[in-house]
């Protein structure tokens, strides 16, 4: 009943790990990484986002698997992580209508740091997505793991989302100018998101809890097993009216 689900948590687990591993890699030792290792090999960093699109279209296919809950969450995560998608485009495209389309013009005073906060939301809503895909189909363990997970992923996501509103004078000097300082700057809130390997790895210790809740097929409190979810229940039809008696 829940393999196309099992297979999405598992596909999603195995991506977190990766980028996990990444973000601490990058964190330690970057420098090495990059005079000791092919960058062919580094691309296997690519692996972890890949997995993450991979799982969520799993989790889509499979929404229809459980229960209603189950069907509304898998839904709103993916709004929520197509909303982030757009929101962290949107703030990119700014930046890159700025310094390529109106170079001379004059940035608004606010724009830097109303940009730091879209990109804050961007990035705090990715892992608010991961916690309405796997949140009702975790023991009390996974969830603790899962929002663990968001609160140091929107910790993060607000440090970020300040070093782009305080930095953003300098990215877009960089780039009018076609600098190659801009890479350094970016570079700079790459190391600032390497700490999100945190979040990563509690991700993984709470899917890998609902993989094996689904693996045994125990429903959490509150679920009902449904063979295919095809809507909103709809309501009993009436009974018909009872004829009086004849007395």
């Amino acid at each position: 009943m829940t393999a196309t689900t099992r297979l999405a948590v598992l596909i999603l687990m195995v991506g977190f790990v990766v980028e996990g591993v990444g973000e601490l890699f990058e964190l330690v030792s970057k420098q090495w990484l990059l005079s000791h290792v092919p960058n062919a090999l580094l691309d296997i960093y690519y692996i972890g986002p890949a997995t993450t699109v991979i799982g969520f279209l799993f989790a889509f296919a499979g929404r229809h698997e459980w229960s209603e809950l189950h069907h509304r969450h898998v839904l709103h995560g993916h709004k929520v992580l197509l909303v982030s998608i757009a929101l962290l485009g949107a703030a990119a495209g700014t930046i890159g209508l700025f310094a390529y389309e109106y170079p001379s013009a004059a940035v608004p005073v606010l724009l830097p740091w109303i940009l730091g906060a879209v990109v804050a939301v961007g990035f705090g809503g990715s892992f608010l997505s991961y916690l309405l895909i796997g949140y009702h189909i975790t023991s009390t363990r996974g969830k603790i793991c899962l929002g663990g997970s968001l609160g140091w992923g929107a910790f993060v996501s607000i440090v970020a989302g300040y070093f782009v509103g305080s930095h953003f004078m300098d990215i877009l000097t960089a780039l009018r100018a076609h600098s190659t300082s801009v890479a350094t700057t970016v570079s700079d809130l790459t190391f600032v998101t390497t700490i999100l390997f945190v979040s990563y790895f509690l991700l993984a210790v709470g899917f890998h809890d609902a993989y094996r809740m689904l693996l045994r097929g125990v429903l959490p409190e509150g679920h009902t097993p449904a063979k295919k979810y095809r809507g909103p229940s709809k309501p009993a039809p009436a009974a018909p009216p009872v004829p009086p008696s004849s007395s």
